[in-house]
């Protein structure tokens, strides 16, 4: 397979002159230096077959990758835009939080009164509350509004005294309201 290559014969000293060869299209492929060899294999012999010392590497970059379901790629996507989704609220929320600082409102009664309410007489009970409370909103960027649909229950016991509903206003920052209700019994 392997042959050795000979550098050519030096060029006679006698008087002989060598006749010049035509000017070809493709040029000669030089000789080599001294000392070294060429090896010729044939194509075929390279890109057949591995070697054996790299068979095991072969075997594993041409083993034939699997593709993800359908079904795995959409749940992927799916968790990704959910996460993405939670990310923005997340980030959205604590800005308003720091931008707006709300605090809780601070309620308090101011007074009660009650009046039919005896505790002596056998007849049913219809007590009548008069309540004062105080509303203070110490926000500075945030107002309140209270909206129609809200209860307040006076229970004794397991015994309901009175129902109402607290009224229906708006509550600027930094303001402080007294509100007063009256609470029928039923």
């Amino acid at each position: 397979m392997t042959e050795r290559v000979h550098p050519g014969d030096s060029p006679p000293t006698s008087g002989e002159h060598s006749v010049p060869k035509p000017a070809t299209s493709s040029p000669e492929k030089p000789a080599p230096q001294p000392g070294t060899y060429i090896i010729q294999i044939p194509k075929d012999q390279i890109y057949r077959v591995p070697p054996p010392e790299n068979a095991h590497r072969y075997a594993h970059l041409s083993k034939r990758k699997r593709r993800r379901s359908t079904s795995r790629s959409c749940c992927c996507c799916l968790l990704t835009t959910i996460l993405a989704l939670l990310l923005a609220a997340a980030i959205a929320a604590a800005v308003i939080y720091f931008v707006f600082k709300p605090e809780s409102p601070n309620y308090s009664v101011e007074s009660v009164a009650i009046k039919g309410f005896n505790l002596t007489s056998p007849s049913p009970l219809s007590p009548e509350f008069n309540v004062t409370v105080r509303a203070h909103n110490p926000n500075d960027k945030i107002g309140i509004y209270y909206e129609k649909g809200s209860s307040v229950k006076v229970y004794y016991g397991d015994i309901n005294l009175c129902n109402g509903a607290l009224p229906v206003f708006f509550q600027p920052t930094n303001n402080v309201n007294v509100v007063q209700n009256c609470f029928k019994g039923i």
